[in-house]
């Protein structure tokens, strides 16, 4: 059975606190023409990434900067902490999470600084893809402008 074809309603809540923009206004054209599948900006208020939903971490990138998580119904999210904050090769970055460790909704993943991140004219939006998003019926992004990790950020059909 494809995830088309299951039909069942994943809630997603938002990883961070913050404020919501549009992607189309990110600096990288990677994110800002969803190329790696639906996504949502948010421009973080703290440094802290939460679980948005009970999963699994496929994996978590080297430099700290990003985590690769798939919920127990399938869905695979990237969670991208800034804009070209690889180069910081994990610098004000913080993980608690591990490859291939179950976690629970609003399990601490993550910390950073996004001040440092902002003084070292690097840009610290948290970005939240849906990156098998083609094998999905329909993923609504949130209305909302300010979400925190009780927050739904995304509601997905699959």
């Amino acid at each position: 059975m494809t995830l088309k074809e299951n039909k069942n309603k994943v809630l997603i809540y938002s990883p961070v606190k913050g404020s919501i923009f549009p992607i189309e206004n990110i600096q990288d054209e990677m994110f800002s023409k969803k190329m790696l599948g639906e996504s949502v900006a948010i421009t973080p208020l703290e440094g802290e990434i939460y679980a948005p939903c009970d999963g699994v971490i496929d994996s978590v990138f080297a430099t700290k900067h990003a985590i690769c998580f798939k919920t127990n119904t399938g869905v695979e999210i990237l969670i991208h902490v800034g804009i070209d904050t690889v180069k910081l090769n994990g610098k004000y970055f913080r993980c608690y999470c591990s490859e291939g460790q179950n976690v629970h909704k609003g399990e601490k993943l993550l910390t950073f600084c996004p001040h440092k991140i902002s003084n070292a004219n690097i840009d610290p939006t948290v970005i939240v893809i849906i990156t098998n998003t083609t094998q999905l019926s329909c993923v609504t992004p949130s209305v909302q402008k300010i979400v925190d990790n009780s927050s739904v950020l995304l509601e997905i059909e699959s």
